[in-house]
């Protein structure tokens, strides 16, 4: 039996429990893991690139005024996104359009969405990896999302073999937290749901294991509410979206094991599953190149500032006859003085992704 028909029944129940973010750093953590202090930890995206959808979930800034995330959780047009202490309403919402599964004709649109915020002009976002090797970039990925952290030890024979996870009515999506993992496999086409009770899903995934012990600085695994959240890994461009959290093992049950909890001296660590951004970027990049509000410094009208522009930029470099007529030395002019010069240099520096995520 083929790998992608084995795991239909476990995927139905990662997704039906995934509507998956207190004060620390983390998601859920191994006690005494090395959690750094959020002012300390620099090796991570800025907190302003992550964000609340609405009261259940999480969501990752892509470009100055469009959000990512899946849709399982709910909500539409109208809703609030929090980000950075300021509150946006949704204006617009793109479904992705699904694809034929190779496995079975029957299918759903892939869970997942970019949101237009009205009114947004986000400095901090993250584009979407869309190169190879992703289990190659950086000693490891890095998790954050408004999700739920670690409750009560779940223990047997006086073995600690998981976590239960906070009181979601209690608590809500209300913190947001941040963890390391690594990613371990990416499985492509993978089937979920019910075909009795309703259309399937087809999508390619990232996965992390949560393992003992732990293998990463703070590694932690997402829980409650963090769907939609990143997963993100450091590039030679800066960082990237690789992933964007879907579902973890035993989630139906709000809890995150790490050993076995028939004989607990056996490890076994639990997984947690990521939509594969790669596989979605050439749709994202058409829905952000409608919607997209660019950012100075975009020459190349892509919603990104980055060494592509750096590089348009250093190719009109002291001209000195920009004007309307060759489109201001194709955009290097950034500033309309009819120069290419240091002074628009600094308003893409001002701008370049390196320093917004």
């Amino acid at each position: 039996m083929d790998y992608v028909r084995r795991v239909r029944w476990r995927w139905m129940a990662v997704v039906a429990g995934c509507l998956i973010a207190q004060a620390a750093f983390g998601i859920v953590l191994h006690p005494g893991d090395g959690e750094p202090e959020a002012e300390n930890w620099t090796d991570r995206p800025a907190d302003e690139v992550m964000g609340r959808w609405a009261n259940n979930a999480s969501c990752v800034a892509i470009s100055p005024n469009c959000v990512i995330t899946t849709r399982h959780q709910g909500g539409g047009i109208g809703i609030v996104v929090d980000i950075a202490g300021a509150s946006y309403r949704v204006e617009s919402i793109w479904n992705h359009p699904g694809r034929i599964n190779p496995y079975d004709a029957n299918y759903r649109d892939v869970d997942l969405r970019i949101a237009k915020l009205a009114g947004a002009n986000l400095r901090h976002y993250v584009p979407l990896f869309k190169g190879v090797g992703e289990m190659d970039q950086g000693p490891h990925t890095v998790i954050g999302g408004f999700g739920l952290g670690r409750g009560a030890d779940l223990r047997r024979f006086g073995i600690t073999y998981g976590y239960a996870w906070e009181d979601g009515a209690v608590n809500k999506n209300l913190h947001l937290r941040w963890c390391t993992n690594c990613i371990d496999a990416i499985a492509e086409n993978v089937t979920s749901g019910n075909p009795q009770t309703g259309p399937l899903n087809n999508h390619d995934l990232v996965i992390a294991d949560f393992d003992d012990p732990s293998s990463t600085p703070a590694e932690g695994a997402v829980a409650g509410f963090d769907s939609g959240g990143g997963w993100f890994v450091r590039t030679t461009d800066g960082w990237r979206l690789v992933g964007l959290t879907w579902g973890a093992d035993h989630a139906q049950t709000m809890e995150t094991l790490f050993r076995s909890s028939v004989n607990p001296t056996i490890a076994s660590p639990d997984r947690i599953y990521a939509l594969r951004m790669r596989s979605y970027a050439d749709w994202a990049d058409v829905v952000l190149a409608a919607v997209c509000t660019p950012p100075e410094g975009d020459l190349n009208g892509d919603c990104t500032v980055d060494m592509r522009d750096l590089a348009r930029l250093a190719g009109q470099w002291l001209r000195d006859d920009c004007s309307g007529s060759n489109g201001f030395c194709a955009g290097a002019d950034i500033n309309g003085d009819g120069r290419v010069d240091a002074v628009d240099l600094g308003h893409l520096r001002d701008h370049y992704i390196g320093s917004n995520d």
